[in-house]
């Protein structure tokens, strides 16, 4: 990805950069073994998509193949060729990524050249970015196919929004007018400070609001710990922990099963909404949780 103002670098410029920083790296590292390289550079833009995405190019075999043989002789150019056995990924492009209100779910078959490619290179796997909302049957084909790293990072600040929000609701039903009023607060701490999200969120008044409250691209992440709301968080919680919650109130707002899960706080119920993200990345790698 090209820095303000610069043109897109050529492969052999991103490897040579690369190369620069694995010197550093080779030279400083206290312990070579515990290290391994990443290399690439097709990553989504920072923050998330501004627009609504209407096609997906995959990696093609012809950029993986460029992007690998260019670094392998950017490394051997500065006499980095031990470093060649730590390069463990390469980051593509598989067909996955999420806009404000849609996911492009992984397709085995368009990503299929890609994956058949990397059977050219010993020991080297795939990073891939933006693996949000994918479906946890995608997330194991992804593993299936190679993708030693699956970047995921809105999806779980989603989770953390849902259970503040569903609380806020728990806390109006049992507090009425003691409430911290966490939902009113986040949004004009949005309104009032709008640099995280004026320029993703674009339309009417009514869809820029309805953006803020339940975009995919979740910008209200970076109001969480803004002075306001994090007081109204505390304020939430703290009201919260200062009674029993009634597991049918729970139920309502959560949606879950609650005869044998006794004695929810506001934490735990965070806690767990935010879990069962991880714990699908989990299930996909095969493990159980």
């Amino acid at each position: 990805m090209a820095c303000k103002g610069e043109n897109t670098p050529s492969f052999e410029e991103v490897a040579r950069r690369t190369s620069e920083l694995c010197m550093v790296a080779e030279k400083y590292a206290p312990d070579l073994d515990s290290i391994c390289y990443v290399i690439g550079t097709e990553v989504p833009i920072p923050g998330g998509e501004t627009e609504t995405i209407d096609t997906l190019q995959v990696t093609s075999p012809d950029r993986l193949d460029r992007t690998i043989e260019t670094h392998i002789q950017a490394f051997k150019e500065k006499n980095l060729q031990a470093a060649l056995s730590r390069i463990v990924s390469v980051v593509v492009q598989p067909g996955v990524d999420f806009s404000h209100t849609a996911v492009t779910q992984y397709s085995k078959s368009s990503a299929k050249k890609l994956v058949d490619q990397l059977s050219k290179y010993k020991d080297i796997a795939f990073e891939a970015h933006s693996t949000d909302y994918q479906q946890t049957t995608g997330l194991a084909n992804l593993v299936a196919d190679h993708h030693l790293f699956l970047k995921v990072g809105p999806e779980l600040t989603f989770a953390l929004r849902e259970a503040l929000f569903l609380l806020a609701k728990i806390e109006d039903e049992l507090f009425k007018d003691k409430a911290s009023n966490l939902i009113q607060v986040v949004f004009k701490t949005m309104d009032n400070n709008p640099k995280d999200w004026i320029n993703y969120y674009h339309g009417s008044i009514d869809e820029q609001q309805f953006l803020k409250h339940y975009s995919y691209s979740d910008r209200i992440r970076y109001y969480w710990d803004h002075p306001d709301v994090n007081s109204a968080i505390n304020k939430m919680i703290k009201n919260l922990d200062n009674v029993d919650i009634p597991e049918f109130v729970i139920s309502q707002f959560f949606g879950i099963a609650t005869n044998e899960q006794n004695n929810e706080t506001a934490r735990s119920l965070i806690k767990s909404r935010i879990q069962y993200v991880v714990d699908r990345y989990y299930n996909a790698c095969g493990f159980d949780r």
